[in-house]
């Protein structure tokens, strides 16, 4: 069965803080897609380097309390890896930061990059998620890289298809590896 494509709402405004670079690149990457080219009230910020968990979501609360009234977002996303962090502190962000939507992967960004070519149903290590999209890239996957960012996000549709079996964020979800919800949270954006 096909899915139908959701366009963007464009009447809301939506700010998207992350963890990394190639996640910031990732979700601006996205406006260029049919699904987000109407979303002129999408605004990726930039990355916010060396942060994570807990403190990543503490900036994110004081950088959303500076923006003025009138360009206040109606929705704020996070997107952060599992990476060391414990399962317990994952869980205290989405207890904590209830305002905000969180976009999680459990290894890494890499693992939802590479559900965009295939089915991944078992723990990976980092080097074996990166194989997998140099795979589906037929060549070296680079970090940050717009160009291979770009063929990736061409992929979009497979990835909601793989990752259909990871559901939404929660309690349990924070313990699985692999687990990422960002199919969710992207549909959610596109509401």
């Amino acid at each position: 069965m096909t899915r139908k494509s959701k366009q963007f709402s464009s009447n809301k405004v939506i700010h998207i803080y992350t963890e990394g670079e190639t996640e910031e690149k990732y979700f601006k990457g996205l406006r260029s897609t049919a699904e987000f080219r109407a979303a002129k009230s999408l605004k990726v910020m930039p990355f916010c380097e060396g942060l994570q968990g807990l403190p990543l979501m503490a900036h994110v609360k004081r950088k959303v309390k500076q923006v003025k009234n009138e360009e206040k977002p109606d929705e704020v996303y996070t997107i952060f890896d599992k990476d060391e962090l414990s399962n317990e502190e994952v869980q205290k962000c989405i207890n904590d930061y209830p305002e905000f939507h969180i976009g999680f992967s459990n290894r890494s960004f890499e693992l939802w990059l590479a559900l965009h070519f295939q089915e991944v149903k078992v723990a990976k290590s980092q080097k074996q998620l990166e194989d997998i999209v140099s795979e589906g890239l037929g060549k070296t996957y680079k970090k940050v890289n717009d160009e291979q960012l770009k063929v990736i996000i061409e992929h979009l549709e497979q990835a909601h298809q793989n990752a259909v079996v990871f559901g939404e964020l929660g309690k349990q979800s924070v313990k699985m590896n692999p687990y990422t919800n960002l199919s969710c949270v992207i549909q959610e954006m596109l509401g």
